[in-house]
């Protein structure tokens, strides 16, 4: 059994339970809740007599939304609207046996779309959350989607990866992410025990894992840390596809020398800008970065979508 406590957006909803003002004294509240569990026991929920077997993970995804929704600027941290996590799995083309990864997962709604775009779901599902309520959130959300043995783990993905072969990055085949967007300070998880966190400077040499060789990206903007983190995690046939602001596409200093890296090394294989106001918490307009090992080409491709169904 896998419990779920929240002090925040979920304990919302007990003290709306509680409020006199809205639902009544406590008599009339508990008459309330015995009817809707006289009514709920009547239900037989299970998947084998259901029409959509993801019905109860698809209503517990439904709820994520609205919490999400709610929550306003936080929201953003734990889920990824449908239709943009439609876009990504559709842009990975995941394949059957593939890995699939998402180093911010948040509540896993991205991670579910893209295992739902193979027909078997025969692939191995992997993610790591650094806040560890939402990675609660994103272990019940697997859990309802029938993805029992997703591996899922709590901690800072850049300063601890946590899936690791042999003491090294693992690979996986298809990567997908919302990474935090422009994350400040996304570094003082390397800093040791009594440095002054004012005065630290991250430096390459720090990561065990070699992720930034090509450049540091700015300490107030972490944008390039999980794209560096990602491009190291792709075997020789991996794909990715990481939602991004804007920002990334044109800013200079040592991000500049990362994208020359990027393009150098023939990795980016697509840009699509995005509509404003797709995510929650912030109107600034987006964009999806598309990855690709082994590329056979060199151009790469612009699509400007920022006017197609905009908000």
């Amino acid at each position: 059994m896998i419990r779920v406590t929240f002090e925040t957006d979920f304990g919302r909803l007990s003290r709306h339970f509680n409020s006199e003002a809205i639902l009544g004294k406590t008599k009339e509240r508990n008459a309330m809740l015995k009817t809707l569990l006289e009514d709920f026991a009547k239900l037989d929920l299970r998947p084998s007599v259901l029409e959509d077997e993801d019905i109860i993970g698809n209503a517990y995804r439904y709820m994520i939304s609205l919490f999400a929704s709610d929550a306003g600027k936080k929201g953003g941290e734990f889920f990824t609207p449908a239709e943009v996590s439609e876009l990504l799995a559709r842009l990975v083309k995941p394949q059957e046996n593939d890995r699939i990864y998402d180093p911010t997962c948040g509540s896993g709604s991205l991670l579910i779309r893209v295992v739902r775009q193979v027909p078997s779901r025969k692939v191995a599902v992997y993610g790591q959350e650094r806040n560890g309520q939402t990675h609660s959130l994103a272990l019940m959300n697997m859990y309802l989607h029938g993805i029992d043995d997703a591996k899922i783990e709590w901690g800072d993905t850049l300063a601890n990866p946590l899936h690791l072969e042999d003491g090294k990055l693992m690979k996986f085949q298809v990567i997908v992410a919302n990474p935090p967007f422009s994350l400040d300070k996304w570094a003082m998880g390397f800093a040791g025990e009594g440095n002054n966190d004012e005065k630290f400077k991250m430096e390459a040499s720090l990561d065990p894992h070699g992720r930034f060789a090509w450049g540091v990206p700015p300490a107030s903007k972490g944008d390039y840390a999980f794209v560096l983190h990602i491009l190291h995690s792709l075997p020789e046939n991996g794909r990715a596809a990481v939602i991004l602001p804007h920002g990334v596409l044109f800013r200079g200093a040592s991000e500049a020398k990362i994208r020359e890296e990027i393009i150098k090394h023939n990795l980016l294989d697509a840009v699509i800008g995005l509509p404003e106001n797709l995510f929650f918490g912030t109107g600034i307009p987006a964009c999806v970065m598309v990855f690709k090992k082994n590329r056979t080409r060199k151009d790469v491709l612009f699509i400007d979508a920022s006017g197609e169904g905009a908000c």
